[in-house]
C-alpha cells in the first residue's frame, strides 16, 4: 500500500466494526504466510491491502481459507 486514501479508510473503519486490531495483525501474519495469497497460485496472483481489508476475506483468511 503506497496510500491512506479516504476509501481505503472507509473501508478499514468498516473491517474494524467487524473485528478487532488483534485479529487484524492476525490476518496479516497468515496472509503472508499463505502461499496462495503471496502468489504462489497457477495465476501469479497476489493478494493485495484492499483485498485483506474485506471484511468478508479478513473473516475467510482467519478462518484458514487460505492457509497452505
Amino acid at each position: 500500500m503506497q496510500k491512506l486514501t479516504s476509501k481505503r479508510k472507509i473501508a478499514i473503519n468498516k473491517l474494524l466494526k467487524e473485528i478487532t486490531i488483534q485479529q487484524f495483525t492476525e490476518v496479516c501474519i497468515i496472509a503472508n504466510n499463505s502461499d496462495f495469497l503471496i502468489g504462489d497460485n497457477e495465476r501469479n496472483w497476489k493478494a493485495d491491502f484492499d483485498f485483506i481489508i474485506r471484511p468478508d476475506k479478513a473473516v475467510s483468511i482467519l478462518e484458514g481459507k487460505y492457509n497452505n
